[in-house]
């Protein structure tokens, strides 16, 4: 479980996200966060579970024990991380029009080169989590049905 510490933070660096904020979404301290990540402590059994809920990664995964996975976090280029530390700042009406607008591109692009290798269509899990959060900013009367920026 040495490992685990420098999971935690290349997870988090990742993401482009500040130490104190991912503390703050576990409900634990700054400090207690620095000691995962420096393997100075363990985290608990409740405190771990919330960790792999966080980051969205399985238990197995975290302790190094999915073999099928050895190298569970994709390495992001610059950029890529670059992207993420903006977007992950956008509140969240801004994120799904930053995505409406990458999806809308990527069509276009699509039109223009029908025969490039990527496929034509997007995923349809991902499509259904769109409309659904879409669906639930409308009746939180958070954004209009027309521009996703514009907040009541």
């Amino acid at each position: 479980m040495e490992r685990l510490g420098s999971y935690l933070r290349e997870l988090r660096e990742n993401l482009g996200l500040m130490q104190k904020s991912v503390a703050n979404k576990l409900g634990i301290s700054n400090k207690v966060l620095s000691n995962y990540e420096n393997d100075v402590r363990i985290p608990d059994l409740e405190t771990f579970t919330n960790i792999c809920k966080y980051y969205k990664v399985s238990a197995d995964t975290l302790l190094g024990l999915d073999i099928n996975n050895n190298n569970y976090i994709q390495t992001l280029t610059e950029e890529d991380k670059k992207v993420l530390m903006y977007y992950y700042r956008l509140v969240p009406e801004d994120r799904e029009y930053i995505i409406g607008q990458m999806v809308g591109l990527y069509k276009e692009h699509q039109k223009r080169k029908p025969n490039n290798f990527v496929p034509s269509t997007i995923d349809p899990e991902i499509q259904n989590e769109l409309d659904n959060y879409r669906k639930e900013l409308i009746n939180e009367k958070k954004i209009t049905r027309g521009d996703p920026r514009k907040i009541n």
